[in-house]
């Protein structure tokens, strides 16, 4: 296995844990808000939140960077808006999608190596 495959597989374990955190707070979430009655579910927040999930399982997927820093900015931000109420129960979500970034940018060639198209 080459250097670029290890970071890669490393990169890849980060964000499918970060995606499962979603999910699991989107259900907490969801539960909670109909729990309340009748409050409505912030759908917006939702789907940034289901956004962030995609970006992490693109990461696992195609161990890109853009995917991973895309998600490691709206789990973030879904955390920051979330803060008031349960948004710090993202906060493994976000670091582990920064983890899975700094593992998926050591995939990027190094500077004065060619790469075969």
């Amino acid at each position: 296995m080459s250097a670029a495959n290890t970071s890669g597989f490393r990169a890849r374990r980060p964000s499918v844990v970060a995606a499962v955190f979603g999910v699991v707070f989107l259900g907490v979430y969801v539960w909670l808000v109909l729990k309340q009655g009748d409050v409505g579910v912030a759908w917006f927040y939702v789907v940034l939140v289901l956004a962030a999930i995609g970006c992490s399982v693109a990461t696992a997927v195609t161990r890109s960077w853009v995917s991973a820093a895309v998600a490691s900015v709206l789990f973030a931000v879904c955390m920051i808006l979330g803060l008031a109420s349960i948004g710090i129960l993202l906060l493994p979500a976000t670091v582990l999608a920064i983890i899975a970034l700094s593992f998926s940018r050591t995939d990027r060639a190094k500077p004065g190596t060619t790469t075969s198209p």
